[in-house]
């Protein structure tokens, strides 16, 4: 090869062909490639994206389940044995993931017969798989296997048990049985069982209806309601209540008629007497939820407010000796000084009182002694019993004894064993302090409201029933209903005699409400006199069950000349039952 000279090669134009199409097939793969690694990017976010959306509300519902076993259940035992799975194990873990469509509408139940070895091989299995797939599921699982754990971990017997615990779920329980009449039958009327103390209770919003009725009254019952009221309200007659209250005589030699005439006033400090809805005369400890007319009116309750907060159970009676002295000094001092009575009587009763919850107990069980009126005055003639249950009812099918044993043989007994003249003495004083501490400390705009709505029902049942139904705006298009009527008849081509009597039989159509009647005139009052009224409607109220018509007032005795007269005046001529 001669010097200098460039060497050359032949190139074939088909191998340069081929490298350009090798390098843009490399191209497509490698853009191809690169696709798929963000496609496969998305779809995975997507996923997840979407699994947590699809599982949001299973697991809120879920752990909404879970935890509120939790706090039911906080007292069990966690064990934490573990043995091998069971052969259904993955579909409990489907079930606990989510997967499955219907997760998504129902919440997940927990089964009680898993047992505890499944649940601890579960945890072991799945645990490592779930924490590369997604955090969450990590949760939800520990979650579920602490709550089926705590469920599982003593026996698969049903929750029965602490059902109402929460303070909420507490006081809803409290609020219904404040409804409950636990005196009705409930096969009888259901009704009035499950409801019949609801309209014992008011709030601010029915006080604002009634308030605006009273201001303008327009008939003689809702003036009678207003007169009530205002007299309770007025603050100036404070102290001419406490001269009335004071200047009451009881001339009562006899522990029957002086035992009648407290019974009728809700002031009997021994036992109570209320005829049930079967006719039954029912004998209760004193101060029973359900027959009061007026509540809160026992001495106890009023001494309770001063020392449910005492520490414990000898500085709450020391609270209840010191706050009873309180009471007798305070009544006493407008007695010019004369001695008090002792506190022991007075004590001795309230310590003997039943609680509440077990009167209810009794009186739904029927938990009580039949007897007749020879067995009563047999075994406790230091009362004549046909008089005394007369004064509630003049027909005496059965009577029946509640808590005989635990209470009205002990009272009896004492009542028997001590003078008889310091007894009456003491259950006079009773009766005035009683009556002193309801209608003096207590005198406010609510407490004279409720008192005028237990007295008087059916007038403030007419007065809700107006605001409730608008029976103004139904009687308003009945009338012109009625007037279209006429007119259709007059233009129309009957006869004249048949117009008249369509027209006639159209003017007797009137539209009834279902609601309690009452006659005015026993809501009458000549005066405005508090005191004389609250005994009148109090005894209106207590002999609302006898059968036969009586006198309102007959034979009273009882009482000084100035409260005879005071009764008297007010009655328009007699007042029948």
């Amino acid at each position: 090869m001669p010097c200098g000279r460039r060497q050359s090669y032949n190139v074939n134009p088909s191998n340069k062909k081929d490298n350009s199409f090798k390098l843009f097939i490399t191209f497509l793969l490698a853009v191809l490639l690169v696709y798929l690694v963000i496609y496969a990017l998305i779809v995975i976010l997507t996923k997840q994206r979407n699994y947590g959306k699809e599982n949001e509300k299973p697991i809120i519902k879920s752990s909404a389940t879970i935890f509120s076993l939790l706090y039911q259940k906080d007292n069990l035992n966690i064990s934490e044995e573990s043995t091998e799975a069971s052969n259904d194990k993955e579909q409990l873990y489907t079930t606990t993931t989510g997967n499955n469509e219907d997760s998504t509408e129902e919440p997940i139940e927990l089964e009680s017969a898993t047992t505890e070895n499944e649940i601890s091989t579960l945890s072991t299995n799945k645990q490592t798989s779930t924490a590369e797939e997604n955090p969450i599921l990590i949760a939800i699982e520990s979650t579920y296997l602490a709550a089926t754990k705590l469920l599982t971990s003593t026996t698969d017997k049903a929750i029965t048990e602490e059902i109402c615990q929460r303070p909420d779920c507490k006081k809803m329980a409290i609020d219904l049985l404040k409804n409950i009449n636990f005196s009705i039958d409930p096969c009888e009327d259901f009704y009035q069982f499950s409801c019949g103390n609801e309209a014992k209770s008011s709030n601010s919003e029915d006080f604002d209806v009634l308030f605006e009725e009273i201001e303008n009254p327009k008939d003689d019952g809702v003036r009678s309601f207003g007169r009530f009221f205002n007299s309770c309200l007025d603050y100036t007659k404070q102290f001419d209540t406490i001269k009335q209250i004071l200047s009451i005589n009881v001339r009562s030699s006899n522990m029957t008629t002086l035992l009648g005439f407290l019974l009728l006033r809700q002031s009997t400090p021994l036992f109570e007497i209320v005829e049930g809805s079967n006719g039954e005369i029912q004998i209760l400890p004193p101060n029973s939820y359900d027959t009061d007319i007026l509540e809160n009116w026992s001495l106890k309750t009023h001494i309770d407010k001063h020392c449910l907060t005492s520490r414990n159970l000898d500085d709450y009676k020391q609270c209840q000796s010191k706050t009873l002295n309180k009471m007798l000094k305070n009544l006493h001092s407008f007695k010019n000084n004369e001695k008090p009575m002792g506190d022991d009587f007075v004590l001795n009763i309230i310590k003997q009182q039943i609680p509440t919850i077990n009167i209810q107990e009794a009186l739904f069980k029927k938990s009580c002694q039949q007897v007749d009126i020879p067995q009563l005055n047999k075994n406790y003639p230091i009362i004549d019993w046909q008089i005394l249950l007369s004064t509630i009812s003049e027909t005496q099918n059965s009577i029946c004894i509640y808590f005989k044993s635990d209470y009205f043989d002990p009272i009896m007994s004492d009542l028997k064993s001590k003078n008889e003249s310091e007894v009456l003495n003491s259950i006079k004083d009773y009766f005035q302090l009683q009556l002193y501490q309801n209608l003096i400390f207590q005198r406010n705009s609510e407490f004279c409201m409720n008192q005028a709505v237990a007295l008087m029902p059916e007038i403030a049942e007419k007065i809700f029933q107006k605001y409730v139904f608008n029976n103004e705006r139904f009687e308003k298009m009945f009338e012109e209903v009625k007037a279209k009527f006429n007119w259709l008849i007059e233009v129309s081509k009957l006869k004249e005699d048949d117009k008249s009597l369509l027209q006639n039989k159209l003017k007797l159509l009137k539209i009834e409400y279902n609601t309690k009647k009452f006659a005015p005139e026993d809501y009458h009052d000549a005066n405005d006199d508090y005191l004389t009224k609250l005994f009148m409607l109090l005894e209106v109220k207590r002999m609302i069950h006898k059968e036969k018509k009586t006198i309102l007032f007959k034979k009273i005795d009882l009482v000084n000349d100035t409260i005879i007269a005071s009764f008297t005046k007010q009655l328009p001529g007699q007042i029948f039952i």
